[in-house]
């Protein structure tokens, strides 16, 4: 079996310079032919952009889409699966910044993909280990457990266990049924609107155990507040996007024509948001 021709590894960051460079490096050095590594960073003060930069002046496969003023882990996926389609990507990863996603995990979730749309590490399934500190665990659990409560239906192919983790591949096919411009998160439930949708479209999902550890150095940018908001988005997407509802209205898409793209350099991107 080979691996597909052009894969995509989405890293969206924020103030991640203490791990960037060490992450990068592992990506590359797995060897997997035609993977590119394309960093979504949110102007990061402390100089993210610049070491990704830098990394892609010496690899080619390195490319950074610099966002000047816009912030938000849901706006940062949706324009990093949108420009990864534009680039040709035949199966894009998405994954965090923070070696809490180990990097040789990715093979398998690519191998994955040709069986099934979605490919998801999962903390939940069996055989995958979680290392982080027993409330981060709890937390998990209970949000994984409202997710199914209110996402998860019988006419699903397959049960999802871990609805809320990042690390995830997606086949070409699966932005080709539901554009990244259509999806309406702005912060992480995303993650959740995107995989309910497809699996609403009839795209099939499966999980793959890994071992998940706690970010290996910097401060996370997820807080109450983002948590909250989260929560409250979930029982909105049942109502707008279960296959018997009829959304009434316009829906506050993301607007990608909004953006004003640059190209900096070969590998580097400049968008900015009027």
């Amino acid at each position: 079996m080979s691996l597909p021709s052009r894969s995509i590894a989405i890293v969206p960051t924020y103030n991640e310079a203490a791990n960037i460079e060490p992450l990068i490096g592992e990506l590359l050095a797995l060897g997997v032919p035609g993977l590119q590594v394309l960093v979504v960073d949110d102007n990061s003060p402390d100089g993210t952009s610049a070491i990704v930069r830098r990394l892609s002046d010496a690899h080619p496969e390195v490319l950074l889409a610099q966002r000047m003023n816009d912030r938000g882990r849901g706006t940062a996926g949706i324009v990093g699966f949108h420009l990864a389609m534009k680039l040709g990507a035949d199966r894009i990863i998405e994954m965090d910044a923070d070696f809490s996603h180990p990097p040789r995990c990715v093979p398998e979730l690519l191998r994955a993909l040709d069986h099934t749309d979605i490919s998801i590490a999962s903390r939940l399934c069996p055989g995958a280990r979680d290392l982080r500190p027993a409330s981060r665990r709890l937390v998990t659990w209970l949000a994984n457990l409202y997710a199914r409560a209110f996402l998860e239906l019988p006419s699903h192919a397959g049960r999802i266990r871990d609805w809320t983790t990042g690390f995830r591949g997606y086949r070409r096919r699966v932005f080709e049924a539901l554009p990244p411009e259509a999806l309406i998160s702005r912060g992480p439930s995303i993650l959740q609107e995107l995989l309910f949708r497809s699996l609403n479209l009839g795209l099939t999902a499966s999980e793959i155990p890994f071992e998940m550890k706690d970010r290996a150095a910097g401060k996370s940018t997820f807080s109450g507040k983002v948590a909250r908001q989260s929560l409250a988005s979930i029982p909105a997407y049942r109502a707008l996007f279960h296959p018997a509802s009829t959304p009434r209205g316009a829906l506050a898409v993301f607007q990608l024509s909004n953006y004003r793209m640059e190209k900096a350099s070969p590998g580097h991107f400049l968008l900015r948001n009027p």
